[in-house]
């Protein structure tokens, strides 16, 4: 999680918005699907001498955005997940990062089809549908995994296009 957690840290500093919406992704796929084992650091990543981040990103400000994050309490579940997967949503859709908005929007519907919750699920798939038509009738690519994990999910999704491949 520090790793993530610094990268997103990094981002909002950066004002990158499209890694601040992929490491929110996978903020939400880390508690969606727990590594099962971990690496946990006794003490700072870095050691001795200056630290130098990309950027030019002062390591107190760094440490600092960390401390905001931390703030948030870690639980690796469905609704802390969906909570991320919300957060990437919405940042991913106000900048067009499209691969993103496919991705939550996919496994927000993986999570309340394993929690039972039927029309949440339904809904999630349908603005999954609606966005992969416009991805469509757009000409954008998608990249050739997702749309086999899409499929998985939607078998029905029409195939007007190929996918993006390799």
């Amino acid at each position: 999680m520090f790793l993530f957690q610094e990268s997103l840290a990094l981002a909002r500093i950066l004002k990158d918005e499209k890694r601040e919406a992929e490491i929110l992704y996978y903020l939400g796929s880390i508690h969606q699907y727990p590594p099962l084992k971990s690496i946990v650091f006794a003490g700072p990543v870095w050691s001795g001498g200056k630290m130098e981040i990309a950027g030019g990103v002062a390591p107190d400000q760094l440490a600092e955005e960390i401390r905001n994050l931390n703030k948030e309490p870690v639980a690796e579940d469905l609704e802390k997940a969906l909570l991320w997967y919300q957060k990437a949503l919405e940042l991913a859709e106000k900048i067009g990062h499209n691969t993103v908005t496919l991705r939550c929007l996919l496994d927000m519907a993986v999570v309340y089809r394993t929690r039972g919750d039927e029309p949440k699920y339904l809904a999630r798939c349908a603005r999954l549908k609606e966005r992969h038509a416009a991805m469509i009738r757009n000409k954008e690519r998608i990249p050739f995994a997702l749309m086999n994990e899409i499929r998985k999910e939607i078998p029905d999704l029409p195939t007007d296009a190929p996918p993006d491949l390799p």
